[in-house]
């Protein structure tokens, strides 16, 4: 999740291709043992052991899938697994699920594609179908009016996914200290998180005060994570502020 916790681009490329590739149970477990967690749509982030329990109970029928979290295409791996004898005949490469369209998707303009040429509809949560256009609507309404992420239904991915984008976008066109730090209330409010350089989720408010302080000089740099390039704004902003203090000297 990306996260969101953010794992770096090619750390969720990784996790994609470790889930999609597996063959069977066995294969995706070993997966995500590799991966060693996940974290959720809901926000929780579940450790590989968990993830395999699940797995097995899902597998075993005791769990539905519907309790697997859609993070890397997992949900849609387990649910093409447990439907094995009805693809026979049809190969792995011809089947992409919504899910995995959409987590390919590397910026709005790509998703909007995949929406309205491939993925077409989806049902949200509530179990009601949405149209592309309904859904690029909702999408549009976060980028340019500043509606929350909650906005954007959570099903097949999406709120992941436009929340990871609206995230790079966002904080890349920040003008202020102020309007990076509402982008990330959005984002925390949404059920998402951004993740320090290790990969541990961070704590909102424990977030916002080490930009503030950053941006101040009250705080060296390398505290802050790189994850959407929030380092790299933070010090644009500090150096631009700098100078125009200077400039009024």
């Amino acid at each position: 999740m990306s996260e969101i916790i953010s794992f770096p681009k090619s750390e969720e490329t990784r996790a994609e291709t470790i889930i999609n590739s597996a063959q069977s149970f066995d294969q995706l477990k070993s997966g995500l043992q590799e991966l060693g967690r996940i974290k959720g749509s809901d926000g929780n982030i579940y450790s590989a052991d968990e993830l395999c329990d699940m797995v097995e109970n899902v597998k075993e029928g005791t769990l539905s899938v519907n309790f697997l979290t859609r993070t890397f295409g997992l949900r849609e791996k387990v649910r093409f697994l447990l439907e094995g004898s009805d693809l026979e005949g049809q190969t792995r490469e011809a089947i992409q699920s919504s899910a995995q369209l959409i987590a390919a998707a590397e910026d709005f303009q790509q998703l909007e594609q995949i929406l309205q040429t491939q993925v077409k509809k989806i049902v949200n949560d509530k179990g009601q179908s949405q149209e592309a256009s309904v859904l690029l609507e909702s999408i549009n309404d976060v980028r340019t009016k500043g509606e929350l992420l909650s906005v954007v239904t959570r099903s097949e991915g999406l709120r992941q996914k436009v929340t990871e984008l609206y995230a790079q976008e966002a904080i890349a066109q920040a003008r202020s200290v102020e309007e990076i730090q509402a982008v990330i209330v959005n984002i925390y409010i949404a059920g998402g998180a951004i993740a320090s350089s290790d990969g541990i989720a961070l704590d909102r408010n424990e977030l916002l005060e080490i930009i503030r302080m950053t941006q101040a000089g009250d705080l060296p740099a390398q505290l802050l994570t790189r994850a959407y390039g929030l380092r790299e704004k933070v010090m644009e902003l500090r150096v631009q502020k700098t100078n125009r203090l200077g400039e009024i000297k």
